[in-house]
């Protein structure tokens, strides 16, 4: 048997109200960004649990009902939107801890003779995504003042962002189709894989240079911010593929301990302009852009892709105040089509790193590296090494791989030279002109 009670939200905002007609109340509204709404509502709950006397309601929102705003909330008849049970959806945060949050939820409660209203929502729509607080209050300076230092409240903690701030994070959207508008952004969580410094095997020019530029700037921006030198910095490595730009990127986010880590990937590109917003409120951030290239061509080159694109990449980095602390580091393997505006301008990208084919040495010390788990010579290393000058450190690894698979085929305890050769006799000359191409095997041989 259903229970006689008030089915309708303008019915419990009247009784809740008394005397203050519906029509006179002022509303106070935020939309924060999306990525803010675990911690914003979070503080919500938290406020509320310490006042008992409070009312919470669900609502039921159809398609026809229009939208949950407090206006919307107020009509009667046949446009009155009904009180429900809550609904709650686990939020994946993309490191196996998913937090439940609620979609929407109306509180009512008295605090020093004031009574009011707050009401969240999160929508997420094919055109729309956002997450909203409002406040409703009788007309005065009590009901202003409550609203506004409550909004405040919850800005700062939003701004805090104590659930991504100093993590490693891929950005993305939550809006399945269409444009890509402000608040739409959102994050996960990335867990940390480890790489030590003695799997980054560069010369030691590259090395310095790069260890300078990162570590040895953080270790002293504190100190030539105070000096008034900008607290920001832009790197870019550039070379071939598969020389180990990525594995640089790896090994610095694990040094950036307390930092935000922010990795860009082609399929966030469009939301650079509110990435940019949240590193700033969660630095000292770090941000990665790889492949670069692809955004940020030449602007004078004929069917530039995504010139708006580049534009703002520009305008945020301009944008950065020099107390920020951001550091840029982007990677390209083609640095010669990049627009002068981004690599050539100091405040943008202050030092370009190649990141090269590797020499000798670093040669045989990859080689030695990748197959440190099996017996191997170091005449068969330098054997090796000599025989692919033109081979990159990931060409390095996988010879390495399929010899040693070639090894175990063949029941022999040793890595030996021949097995070497057979794995490079594959990997060169079985796919082909192309599949050497396509692997980066083009130009390595025996001789």
């Amino acid at each position: 048997m259903r229970k006689n009670k008030k089915k309708l939200a303008v019915e419990w905002l009247d009784e809740h109200f008394g005397e203050v007609d519906l029509d006179d109340l002022v509303v106070f509204r935020h939309i924060f960004p999306l990525w803010m709404r675990v911690d914003v509502q979070a503080a919500i709950l938290d406020f509320f649990s310490r006042k008992p006397d409070h009312k919470f309601f669900g609502c039921r929102i159809a398609e026809t009902e229009g939208e949950f705003r407090f206006p919307n909330l107020l009509e009667d008849g046949d446009g009155a939107i009904a009180v429900g049970p809550p609904v709650y959806t686990m939020l994946d945060l993309g490191d196996g801890e998913p937090v439940q949050t609620q979609l929407r939820g109306l509180w009512l409660d008295e605090q020093d003779g004031l009574r009011y209203g707050v009401l969240y929502e999160t929508t997420i729509e094919h055109w729309n995504a956002e997450f909203r607080v409002e406040l409703a209050v009788p007309q005065g300076d009590q009901g202003r003042q409550f609203a506004l230092a409550f909004i405040d409240q919850l800005i700062l903690v939003g701004r805090r962002a104590d659930t991504f701030k100093g993590r490693i994070l891929i950005p993305g959207s939550n809006v399945p189709e269409g444009i890509l508008i402000k608040g739409s952004v959102d994050f996960k969580r990335v867990p940390l894989t480890t790489v030590v410094k003695e799997d980054v095997i560069l010369d030691q020019q590259t090395a310095d240079l790069f260890e300078s530029n990162t570590m040895g700037f953080i270790a002293q921006v504190d100190a030539l911010s105070k000096l008034g030198f900008s607290a920001r910095k832009g790197v870019l490595l550039y070379g071939p593929p598969g020389t180990g730009k990525t594995l640089l990127l790896r090994y610095l986010v694990g040094q950036l301990q307390g930092w935000t880590r922010f990795i860009l990937t082609p399929d966030s590109f469009g939301l650079i302009s509110q990435i940019m917003e949240a590193a700033r409120w969660m630095s000292p951030s770090l941000i990665m852009i790889e492949d670069v290239d692809l955004i940020a061509e030449n602007r004078e080159f004929a069917g530039q892709t995504h010139p708006s694109l580049l534009n703002c990449l520009l305008n945020e980095m301009d944008g950065l105040t020099p107390d920020a602390q951001v550091l840029f580091i982007l990677t390209t393997n083609r640095p010669d089509v990049l627009e002068p505006a981004l690599a050539s301008r100091p405040g943008r990208i202050d030092q370009a790193i190649e990141v090269g084919l590797p020499a000798d040495d670093e040669r045989r010390h990859l080689l030695g590296h990748f197959a440190k788990s099996v017996p191997v010579s170091e005449e068969v290393i330098a054997r090796v090494s000599q025989r692919t000058s033109a081979a990159s450190p990931a060409f390095l690894k996988e010879l390495v791989r399929r010899s040693i698979q070639k090894m175990l085929e063949a029941r022999a305890t040793t890595l030996d030279f021949k097995f070497f050769q057979g794995a490079l006799h594959n990997m060169v000359e079985g796919g082909g002109k192309v599949g050497a191409q396509l692997i980066g095997a083009k130009g390595i041989g025996f001789v």
